[in-house]
């Protein structure tokens, strides 16, 4: 990763800390999405050019913090306008399908396990897999069953990061909880948001509902 910074780009040094593979996977995820000219743009958007010469690399250091990622998910909201949330699902998800590739002994652990258990276990365990990587490296994420349906709690919401009021950027988590499911079960579940730290939430809360496929 680049390390010259100028003073403007200073201020997005806040938050906590975050793995460099997290913001790699987000800016990976734009890219398949829109093409490198977009990503190109959406990180001047951000403040954050340093990225466009080279990408965070595929690794665990907390080297980029949740003020930079924020910012990306803001930055997409004025690219795409109103089909801003559209697009940072299809992120999110994307995002998401790039873990497997980036740990494949860990994917074929649980590949391995899934054979051998019901579908509510593998979910669990997708999410709990999601959840670590989106807590990394000392933050709060938990995935609960409640009223006997799983709930992916993220404390942390970096995606909302600086924000006081209602965010589109729960769209990237979004996608990244219904591109688990998928990974885990082959097919697509109906997943809601049911609490937002946006709007004085504890946690950003999604809820698995029912198989829509």
């Amino acid at each position: 990763m680049a390390s010259s910074e100028s003073p403007s780009s200073a201020w997005l040094r806040q938050g906590r800390a975050l793995t460099n593979a997290r913001l790699r996977r987000l800016l990976l995820a734009i890219q398949t999405v829109a093409g490198r000219g977009a990503l190109n743009l959406i990180l001047e958007q951000a403040r954050l050019r340093r990225y466009s010469g080279g990408l965070p690399p595929a690794n665990h250091l907390p080297q980029t913090w949740a003020a930079e990622y924020a910012a990306v998910a803001r930055a997409i909201g004025v690219y795409y306008g109103r089909n801003a949330r559209n697009v940072l699902v299809q992120i999110g998800r994307i995002a998401f399908r790039q873990l497997p590739a980036d740990a494949p002994w860990r994917a074929r652990l649980y590949r391995a396990a899934f054979l051998f258990l019901p579908v509510a276990a593998r979910q669990r365990l997708a999410l709990q897999w999601l959840g670590r990587e989106t807590a990394a490296p000392q933050g709060r994420v938990s995935v609960t069953l409640q009223q006997g349906r799983l709930v992916f709690e993220d404390y942390e919401s970096d995606p909302l990061f600086g924000q006081s009021s209602a965010d589109i950027g729960c769209a990237l988590t979004l996608g990244e909880v219904q591109a688990a499911l998928y990974w885990a079960t082959g097919r697509e579940y109906e997943v809601t948001e049911t609490q937002c730290k946006a709007h004085g939430a504890p946690a950003c809360c999604f809820e698995v509902g029912a198989p829509l496929t």
